[in-house]
């Protein structure tokens, strides 16, 4: 009986953390009492555990997300030279977003966790490639497709809210929500 509880875990810690790709997931609050949650307790042995492991991850994206409005605080309505700035800066974010995907994906979770994490590092550098694109725009100065989606602080913001239910997925999976 708790095989299938610990699939059932897996199934919906992988559903919910697809459903926060997609924009509609749950805050995370609803998986902190899972039985993935209570697994990853297990995995402390010897040195820090994998849930302090993804928790330190988990820190440094929190700073990334909040570095996203910040690249492109001072950014004109119309191309200039801040826009090459803000693009400069979104470049930077989208390294860090990417080398915080690697450090994740580089962990070892328990069972329960690994789709979760999967699906987080995925999403992360999903972000990562919409950082990187809109960076290229800003660094050309191409107004027009820069703002075809939206204005470019809604944009940014947008991305910052992902990377965040990202990282409340996990969070919340590894119990510390």
């Amino acid at each position: 009986m708790s095989r299938h509880l610990t699939i059932g875990a897996t199934v919906a810690a992988t559903l919910i953390a697809l459903g926060a790709l997609a924009g509609c997931g749950s805050t995370g609050a609803s998986t902190s009492s899972s039985p993935a949650a209570t697994q990853s307790g297990a995995a402390s042995g010897s040195g820090q555990s994998y849930a302090g492991q993804a928790q330190s991850v988990l820190a440094q994206v929190g700073t990334t997300a909040g570095a996203l409005p910040d690249a492109v605080a001072g950014l004109s309505k119309k191309p200039d030279d801040t826009w090459t700035a803000s693009g400069a800066k979104l470049n930077e974010v989208a390294s860090q977003l990417g080398d915080e995907a690697s450090s994740l994906a580089a962990l070892t979770p328990p069972n329960a966790l690994k789709p979760v994490q999967d699906a987080v590092v995925k999403g992360l550098q999903a972000v990562q490639a919409k950082v990187n694109a809109l960076s290229g725009l800003l660094y050309e100065q191409s107004a027009d497709e820069a703002t075809a989606k939206s204005p470019i602080k809604t944009q940014v913001e947008k991305m910052k809210t992902q990377v965040q239910a990202l990282s409340a997925e996990l969070s919340g999976a590894l119990g510390t929500q």
